[in-house]
């Protein structure tokens, strides 16, 4: 009977380390969307970001696998540097260009800029360069 009972403690146990695992999850989901949503009055600079972020990592994907051909380096690569590559590359052209320019300029800050619209931006920026990613993998096959 100690032993049905032992067993018994380890399936339990094993549901609850497994409940709080999907807990975790589901908590980070809830704040990703709760993010998102809280940017709704700023609606127009999220999808902007989020369009023309997707369309530079596609191409950002698709022009490294095009000119992996003529660059040594990149000809000797596998599919995953060239994809590592193509994140790097995306990934500076987005986030860190717009860091460098607003670092550099010296005109005044907009009027209309504020928090939240920055995170919509942001937010918009990070989840359209992982659909545009994946974009430039599906389109690249």
């Amino acid at each position: 009977m100690a032993n049905g009972h032992n067993f018994f403690k380890v399936g339990v146990f094993a549901i609850d380390v497994a409940a709080k695992k999907f807990c975790g999850i589901l908590k980070i989901r809830i704040q990703l969307f709760k993010l998102i949503m809280s940017n709704i009055n700023c609606a127009d600079r999220f999808v902007f970001n989020l369009i023309a972020s997707g369309l530079v990592a596609c191409w950002t994907v698709m022009a490294v696998s095009y000119f992996s051909v003529d660059v040594a380096w990149l000809n000797r690569a596998g599919r995953r540097q060239l994809l590592a590559v193509s994140i790097g590359a995306a990934a500076c052209v987005l986030f860190v260009a717009p860091l460098l320019h607003r670092y550099f300029r010296h005109t005044p800050r907009f009027i209309f800029d504020d928090r939240e619209s920055g995170v919509a931006v942001w937010c918009g920026r990070l989840i359209g360069m992982s659909i545009g990613i994946a974009a430039g993998i599906v389109m690249e096959n």
